[in-house]
């Protein structure tokens, strides 16, 4: 069975709120990306993060750019943010490509902010995190020849 974990940076809950949520789904652990300070022994990650003001969490850009020399690992996105128009993280996508990390997909739910998108991410929004992380951990474990 491969090493995987889930790593996330959060400056409203709802990052950790995904996270936790995926971390059970597939068996893992999840790690606050503001407490790690040891490399994480893991094949694939799942890195949970919010867009705040345009821009990816500074402790998930930090925990991102301390990877390089981890060719060979593979991730996964998640992508919280109140913004339709702005739910990928390039940053991360960069930093991650250029230490040959390869990004297996990317999903995005909606956060909320004060008033805005209230409740969100809800149960359906996680429900389909959750199924999307179980497919993929499935996929990575069992590639089809």
């Amino acid at each position: 069975m491969s090493r995987i974990a889930v790593i996330y940076a959060t400056k409203t809950g709802h990052s950790e709120k995904l996270a936790k949520a995926v971390a059970q789904a597939v068996g893992c652990a999840a790690y606050n990306a503001v407490n790690i300070s040891m490399p994480i022994n893991a094949d694939l990650l799942f890195l949970v993060g919010g867009i705040y003001a345009g821009k990816s969490h500074p402790e998930m850009i930090r925990f991102a750019e301390s990877l390089g020399g981890s060719a060979g690992k593979k991730a996964v996105l998640i992508t919280t943010s109140v913004s339709v128009s702005n739910r990928s993280q390039p940053d991360i996508r960069r930093i991650l490509s250029e230490a040959g990390i390869k990004i297996l997909d990317e999903h995005a739910c909606a956060g909320s902010l004060l008033f805005l998108k209230s409740g969100h991410p809800d149960t359906e929004d996680i429900a389909e995190i959750v199924r999307r992380a179980i497919e993929i951990k499935n996929q990575f474990e069992n590639p089809n020849p």
